[in-house]
């Protein structure tokens, strides 16, 4: 559904419970007015923009709350509409009742991302900006945070722009051999230049490209899979990493049925820790479904803790098991060292981790294994640029592909037009990530997913 952006809309800003301090926010061109109808400044003076005025939220029947109202006028707000943010105190039965009343008044309760989606229309920020504000709310990690606010502050919008400029010149310059060629002999710019600027171009393009696993580890976080025989004590182990008993643990093999999945913050990163179901022969369906899974998480995980029950022997079933992970980053946990049956296990020529879920020992040495592990696998600094949104991947490795077919055209001595439809592609590839090219159904998806007031 297409957003209406005409109209004026409103909507708690701040999350729903209780709080010392809420905020409702209102936009659009009729947002002073129905400011004036509501709220009664506690000084004889309009309110003015961009200063803080305190007084009270009324309607003709009762006095709301106090409150702090701040009034921006356009262009000079987030959305670049007049702007109106309301401060009260952070109960939501005041909160829902200064939102009733400015919807009494004529506007209408904003969807998700509809501020922010006004203020990518009204050209205050482009698509790229638009999507970091959301990753900045959602952020878990403090990484996440700073690579959204790198996006948010027009880091990534700007190489974009650069590229943009690059694609536009040499664009130009060939449009102008096609014109001028044929009857003036006049070329600006050589089949052997314009094979170096896009070798340019390629170099620019694959540098970001070569950004996006790291910047994908941060923003989606590293995925740590649990994975070993049924009852060797994965369930256990993946409670005391989180804390809590989050999953179902007895002494009766196959109770995972599904994996699960559990987030945390280690360091700076946030880390996905997935338990999954013991790999074995099973004629259960419910059970082999879970086995199914289970090996699919094998294939994507970032990281596997293959558990071994240190209190026996390996045997056929970890061996199989073993081979199935071979490929992945593994990491050997010994489990159960609380048993006098204990005793570490040299497993393929890794000297597996110690631990007992049981009492806790190990755990801890384990998680800074596991963190020493993701920093050195990202090795990331604040002043890194890092691309980290898959649909961004996914639209710079198509602009890619188009520039080498045009590279392949020119140094081919094929006509300078074939070049010209894959340069065209690329570049129209490269608007969409900063939303220069309009494409409605990529707005949608993208804003549908802020919270409301946002």
């Amino acid at each position: 559904m297409v957003l209406e952006t005409e109209d004026t809309i409103a909507a708690i800003a701040t999350p729903y419970g209780r709080a010392a301090l809420g905020t409702v926010r209102i936009s659009g061109s009729n947002s002073y007015s129905i400011l004036t109808r509501i709220f009664r400044p506690r000084s004889e003076l309009p309110v003015q923009s961009h200063h803080p005025t305190v007084g009270k939220i009324q309607t003709p029947n009762h006095e709301i709350d106090e409150a702090l109202a701040l009034y921006f006028q356009r262009p000079n707000s987030y959305t670049r509409e007049d702007l109106v943010e309301i401060t009260c105190h952070g109960n939501p039965l005041i909160l829902d009742q200064v939102l009733k009343a400015i919807l009494v008044e004529g506007a209408r309760l904003a969807r998700p991302g509809e501020f922010t989606y006004r203020a990518f229309l009204n050209g205050r920020m482009d698509l790229v900006q638009a999507s970091a504000v959301n990753d900045l709310i959602s952020a878990d990690s403090l990484y996440q945070a700073e690579l959204a606010l790198q996006h948010l502050e027009g880091k990534f919008s700007a190489r974009l722009q650069d590229l943009r400029a690059r694609f536009v010149d040499l664009i130009s310059l060939l449009e102008g051999n096609i014109d001028f060629s044929e009857e003036q002999h006049y070329h600006f710019v050589g089949r052997d230049e314009a094979v170096g600027r896009l070798d340019m171009l390629i170099t620019r393009i694959r540098e970001l490209l070569g950004t996006f696993e790291r910047g994908r580890l941060i923003r989606e976080g590293f995925s740590v899979a649990l994975v070993g025989k049924p009852n060797v004590g994965k369930s256990s182990i993946f409670n005391s990493l989180l804390g809590e008993s989050r999953a179902i643990v007895t002494p009766v093999a196959g109770t995972t049925r599904d994996y699960i999945r559990e987030r945390m913050t280690l360091g700076n990163f946030l880390v996905q820790i997935l338990d999954t179901a013991g790999i074995r022969e099973s004629v259960e369906e419910v059970e082999r479904e879970g086995i199914r899974r289970t090996r699919q998480v094998i294939e994507i995980a970032d990281l596997i803790l293959f558990v071994l029950d240190g209190s026996s022997e390996p045997d056929r079933e970890d061996e199989q098991l073993w081979n199935e992970t071979n490929g992945r980053t593994r990491f050997v946990i010994c489990n159960k060292a609380d048993l006098s049956s204990f005793h570490r296990i040299v497993w393929h020529g890794e000297e597996g981790i110690a631990l007992s879920a049981v009492s806790g020992d190990g755990i801890e040495s384990l998680l800074d294994k596991i963190q020493k592990h993701i920093e050195n696998r990202i090795r990331y600094r604040s002043e890194d640029f890092l691309v980290s949104n898959l649909r961004h991947r996914d639209i710079l490795q198509s602009s890619l592909n188009s520039v080498e077919r045009a590279r392949t055209s020119l140094s081919s001595n094929m006509s300078e037009e074939f070049a010209m439809v894959d340069l065209h592609q690329a570049l129209q590839r490269i608007g969409e990530i900063t939303g220069e090219v309009t494409i409605d159904d990529i707005y949608q998806h993208i804003f549908r997913n802020f919270c409301i007031g946002k």
